[in-house]
């Protein structure tokens, strides 16, 4: 859009340069270059009145619904016109080792495949609806990356008794009704991408981290 935008602004000077001689000597050639001038003038002026979206991607921090805890990011539309039709794809280094079978997930170790753009739910759509969002002009809607699982072998009297351990969820365009895979608590690395039908896609790179005190955390890596 940027790069557009400086092509047409050099477009126009030039325009304006040849104006001069369009009035001196009023050839068709003239002519015609000067209605080209004033036609990329109109496009330029009503593209900045109208405006398209421009999405960026925050980190959010994270909430706690026992026994889970959220990782979410914020994706801020900052233009002046909606975002259309909003998907998220998201890639993460996964190995079959790193997945926990028997959680309820998609990918098992046995039937792995690479999670490489997989769509994912928008948090406001986590009851299953389709996986696509708009987001007006100034606006924002959230989204859930990942959540940490403290898993209880045992309860008494609605107490936790003995040893828990942890995991990773990654939700599907499904949301959490249906996990796309649930993987060991480790360090974690790729991006995560927002496209729009009417606008330039932005993505950010991402690392989910985990440290030897049990604790979990989601980083961005980079600026849009």
């Amino acid at each position: 859009m940027r790069t557009r935008s400086l092509i047409i602004t050099i477009m126009i000077i030039v325009g304006i340069l040849f104006i001069p001689i369009y009035l001196i000597e009023n050839t068709l050639g003239n002519y015609l270059l000067a209605s080209f001038v004033l036609t990329e003038i109109s496009l330029f002026l009503v593209g900045q009145w109208i405006g398209v979206p421009e999405l960026s991607i925050e980190k959010e921090e994270p909430f706690v619904t026992d026994p889970f805890v959220y990782h979410t990011i914020l994706v801020r539309n900052n233009g002046r016109r909606g975002a259309e039709g909003c998907e998220v794809k998201l890639t993460l280094n996964i190995k079959s080792d790193d997945i926990i079978d028997g959680a309820g997930g998609w990918l098992t170790k046995t039937a792995f495949k690479p999670l490489r753009e997989a769509n994912v739910s928008w948090s406001k759509r986590i009851d299953g609806s389709p996986h696509e969002v708009s987001i007006k002009a100034k606006g924002s809607e959230s989204l859930e990356i990942f959540r940490v699982v403290k898993v209880v072998k045992s309860m008494r009297d609605g107490h936790p008794v003995g040893e828990t351990s942890l995991r990773f969820e990654i939700p599907s365009e499904k949301g959490w009704k249906q996990i796309r895979v649930a993987l060991d608590p480790k360090n974690y690395e790729g991006e995560i991408r927002i496209e729009s039908m009417n606008g330039e896609p932005t993505e950010r790179r991402l690392r989910i981290e985990f440290n030897n005190k049990g604790d979990a955390s989601l980083r961005l890596l980079d600026d849009n």
